[in-house]
């Protein structure tokens, strides 16, 4: 009986683990669909009233950006800055983690102008990336749960 017992709690921890890292790469699409998202309103706010970015990162709101604490931060010691300090805490790759990084050192430089066409560069770059990211998504999570289940089926399998 305690080995049955033991075996179906093997298999929901090992089931719980897939399920658990499947939901770590729907929030990876979902902070690269917030950055993006803030990308998009710093160029729309630039564009239409050349406003500061200080003012810009004041008057926006994102549940996934303040989750990791970037808006805290970007509002705090500056956009670049911030996403420095919160890096280690967004699950990006280090190759989308780079863009950002690289959009957020050059922000705040130049003329309205420029800032406009910095903003849809990295636009067009991360949207390819969220693009890619969206199809891989369903093959990635369900990859996750299988394995996870397996595991956890084969390793209670063995228990018994």
């Amino acid at each position: 009986m305690y080995t049955i017992i033991g075996g179906v709690m093997i298999f929901a921890a090992c089931s719980a683990v897939g399920f658990s890292a499947a939901r770590m790469y729907r929030l990876r699409v979902g902070q690269l669909e917030a950055f993006l998202r803030l990308i998009s309103h710093i160029r729309a706010q630039i564009d239409c009233f050349c406003a500061p970015l200080d003012s810009i990162l004041d008057g926006y709101e994102s549940p996934e950006l303040s989750a990791c604490g970037f808006l805290f931060a970007a509002r705090e010691l500056g956009a670049d800055r911030g996403f420095d300090i919160c890096r280690r805490r967004l699950l990006l790759t280090e190759d989308e983690a780079d863009e950002l990084s690289r959009f957020f050192d050059g922000l705040g430089h130049h003329s309205a102008g420029e800032e406009s066409s910095h903003c849809a560069y990295y636009e067009k770059t991360l949207g390819d990336a969220l693009a890619h990211e969206r199809s891989e998504l369903a093959r990635r999570t369900k990859l996750c749960r299988t394995f996870g289940m397996l595991a956890g089926f084969l390793l209670a399998v063995l228990l018994i």
